[in-house]
């Protein structure tokens, strides 16, 4: 059961993550709706997290209900739901990583932590949108399957960055982390020792991030996700 369909508890109602969860249901109710995923977002990035307690204050989403359900197109022509989701500006590269690594420490990566071998081959913050599903998209592909798949969609393989904010969201209304052990996700828009990395999740919110993928591999359960600016 995820986090939106909990019903709060009398004592949780002051809990700083009362809103969220409030929030988490309006959002399950109307997932296309831009003033609830605004109400969510909001909601998500001014719960206190870390030792230094970070927040962000994140503006209203200016795009349609048309925009946001949009559907992705996996590469044998499947729609797949997508999900939006609020990169601050605050978290741009390696330093956003090591920031987002002291907000979630269960993630225990090397890849948020002090000296993070991982760059991203752009920046993009704000409103951005991907998929929203569980077990990775795109599988049994190469790197170079990808970008033509992608370019045709207009849209760019996903950063790590973006990858962590979306399973932490995720958790929280689906009740479940991307992958969960179960398939990886190659993530075109992050790099690290100059190969693309891929990651996946484990169900206690761990995130394993590997380096060694090369553009050629692939495999049944290594998919890749995408990424699109609104």
């Amino acid at each position: 059961m995820s986090m939106g369909d909990k019903e709060l508890d009398k004592g949780q109602i002051d809990s700083p993550v009362a809103p969220l969860r409030q929030a988490a249901q309006e959002l399950n109710r109307n997932f296309f709706n831009p003033e609830a995923v605004t109400n969510f977002q909001q909601a998500f990035w001014q719960v206190p997290r870390g030792g230094e307690g970070f927040t962000f204050d994140i503006p209203p989403l200016s795009a349609t209900s048309e925009q946001l359900k949009k559907p992705f197109i996996d590469i044998e022509g499947r729609e797949l739901l997508p999900l939006t989701i609020y990169i601050p500006e605050e978290l741009r590269g390696k330093e956003g990583l090591i920031k987002l690594g002291k907000m979630f420490p269960e993630l225990g990566s090397y890849s948020v932590k002090e000296g993070t071998p991982i760059e991203d081959v752009y920046h993009r913050t704000g409103y951005i949108r991907v998929e929203g599903v569980i077990d990775s998209p795109n599988p049994n592909t190469n790197e170079d399957q990808l970008r033509k798949h992608f370019n045709s969609q207009g849209v760019l393989g996903q950063r790590l960055i973006t990858y962590i904010i979306a399973s932490r969201q995720m958790k929280i209304i689906k009740g479940q982390y991307p992958d969960q052990g179960t398939t990886w996700s190659r993530l075109l828009g992050s790099r690290g020792d100059g190969r693309a990395v891929c990651a996946h999740c484990l169900p206690g919110g761990r995130v394993h991030v590997d380096r060694g993928l090369g553009p050629r591999d692939r495999g049944a359960s290594l998919g890749a996700r995408s990424e699109e600016v609104l």
